[in-house]
């Protein structure tokens, strides 16, 4: 009975200091989030907006790759392992491009509605952002690539660095916005 009352206990007390983890996470991640898009926004006067951004996203996807790895590590040893690889990584891209962006237009064409009246034909960008949609497209074929072939090899993950590369450098060139004085 007495250890049954002293797991109770201990239990209880996992419980609270879960609870009290809960209270202090949830607002450090809110401002760390805050404070990151606070410099990726102050970051597009000394870089080019795509790059700023570029480096965003790779600092919020740091965790992922760290999965990543792990997948990538027991993928040999688990039945289905390399869908599961290939699920991971073309995850993030999937939801961009099937969720992301018609979430974007639709929610711009219902403001856009409620305060004109009328229908939102198209968004218009700037010239600069057809960097990060043409982006998209390279890799996104080859993703493609890789789930027909159905391997995932060195030789798939050398590629795609040099996509990334390819489009970082791109991004480089672009100037940073200048200031505006109100």
């Amino acid at each position: 009975m007495l250890k049954y009352l002293l797991s109770l206990a201990n239990s209880g007390a996992k419980l609270a200091s879960g609870a009290i983890q809960a209270i202090w996470t949830f607002p450090a991640i809110l401002l760390s989030s805050l404070m990151i898009a606070w410099a990726a926004e102050s970051a597009q006067f000394f870089l080019s907006q795509g790059l700023s951004l570029a480096i965003l996203a790779w600092i919020q996807t740091l965790p992922e790759y760290a999965v990543e790895a792990v997948i990538a590590w027991e993928a040999p040893r688990i039945p289905h392992g390399i869908a599961l690889v290939s699920a991971n990584f073309t995850g993030s891209l999937r939801l961009l491009l099937g969720l992301g962006w018609h979430l974007i237009f639709f929610t711009t064409f219902f403001f856009y509605f409620k305060r004109h009246k009328k229908f939102l034909k198209e968004i218009k960008l700037e010239d600069e952002h057809s960097v990060e949609v043409m982006g998209l497209l390279l890799p996104q074929m080859y993703f493609v690539f890789i789930i027909v072939k159905g391997t995932l090899n060195i030789l798939d993950g050398i590629f795609l660095f040099a996509i990334y590369f390819l489009y970082i450098s791109i991004l480089q060139k672009i100037p940073p916005k200048a200031i505006q004085n109100p």
